[in-house]
């Protein structure tokens, strides 16, 4: 991956991306699990034993994400607009 590639992907992921996190309704544990994923790239998710910790994992993975859109041409996709 080249250098410039990712560090613009680190500046588009600066953009306000929704983050979506759901209690995974599967885990086999008796802890709950947390999925975090953003609305916009759903194929981009992260897990954690808290919120926080889903939310953290999920933030750090989508720069490589982006650089992975751009590498390969896709379109990389505007932030969707929060509801007030």
């Amino acid at each position: 991956m080249k250098r410039t590639t990712l560090e613009r992907a680190r500046q588009l992921a600066k953009r306000p991306y929704k983050v979506v996190i759901a209690k995974d309704k599967w885990s086999t544990s008796r802890k709950p699990v947390y999925v975090a994923t953003y609305a916009e790239f759903p194929g981009c998710m992260a897990s954690g034993d808290t919120e926080a910790e889903a939310r953290v994992a999920v933030q750090a993975l989508l720069p490589e994400h982006i650089a992975e859109f751009l590498e390969s041409g896709v379109t990389i996709p505007e932030p969707k607009e929060v509801a007030a």
